[in-house]
Formats: structure tokens, C-alpha cells, sequence
């Protein structure tokens, strides 16, 4: 859900009766090159994240963490066959939730990558523009 009070905007992902909620505020001097589009990209992102981040830390982690001691509470036990059915799926639950992880991470630094690359531009955006304003300020415009 995107909400707008320029020049600031808001973008809210909703998981559980839990909000998430992204904002992308525009600094005074940037007011000239504020764009809503660029402002839901970067708020859109930062929502994203929290709720990575929410759902790492409060069903993935948990998750595997008991799957984790269940292997080894069972791998201790002098019956423990390695080579069982249920140790195998055990096992291979523990590696699914491993990639979960993992792939978690590596959203949440795609994520952080998008915004900070997103920002750079901009800032290479603006003082491109302020050096042409200056270039035509002075009369040395080349055209």
C-alpha cells in the first residue's frame, strides 16, 4: 500500500496482522529533483527489508534452530541410524532451511544495493544538472 505526503512517501507491506512500512523522505535541498517514482522504489525497498528481516528472525531462524537440535538430540542417541529415512529427511530439512536463510540474505543485500545505487545516481543526477545550471549561469553555454 503506497501512501504519499510529498515529499515524502510511504510504502506498507502487510504479513500477519503486522505492518511494514518503508519511507523515503525527501531532504529540503533535493526538493527540485524529488520523484515519486524514485521515492516508491526506495520506500518499496526499505518495506521490504523489515519484513525479510521480520520473517528471518521469527519463522526461518526459529525453524531451523529446532530442526537443528532435533538432529542433534537424534544423532546422540545410541539407536541413531545416519542412514534412516527420517534422519535423511531431517537432514534435508535442515538444508532447506539453510537456503531459506541464505536466500534471505541475499535479498535483503539486493535490496540495500537497489536503494544505495539508486541514491547515487541521483546525487550524480543533481550535481550534473547544478554544473549545467552553473556552465548556463556563467554564459559559457557551448550551444
Amino acid at each position: 500500500m503506497l501512501t504519499e505526503s510529498y515529499p515524502n512517501i510511504n510504502y506498507t507491506i502487510y504479513y500477519k496482522n503486522k505492518e511494514f512500512t518503508g519511507t523515503a523522505k525527501c531532504a529540503p535541498e533535493d526538493y527540485n529533483y524529488f520523484s515519486s517514482t524514485t521515492g516508491e522504489t526506495i520506500a518499496s525497498s526499505r518495506a521490504l527489508i523489515k519484513y525479510l528481516r521480520y520473517v528471518r528472525d521469527n519463522e526461518v531462524k526459529p525453524g531451523y534452530q529446532a530442526l537443528k537440535q532435533l538432529y542433534y538430540s537424534m544423532s546422540h542417541s545410541k539407536h541413531f541410524n545416519s542412514k534412516s529415512y527420517e534422519a535423511k529427511m531431517l537432514f534435508r530439512q535442515l538444508r532447506i532451511k539453510e537456503e531459506e536463510l541464505e536466500g534471505i540474505k541475499m535479498q535483503i543485500q539486493r535490496e540495500q544495493s537497489r536503494i544505495k545505487t539508486l541514491i547515487n545516481s541521483l546525487e550524480r543526477t543533481k550535481q550534473y544538472i547544478e554544473n549545467k545550471k552553473q556552465i548556463i549561469e556563467k554564459g559559457d553555454n557551448p550551444l
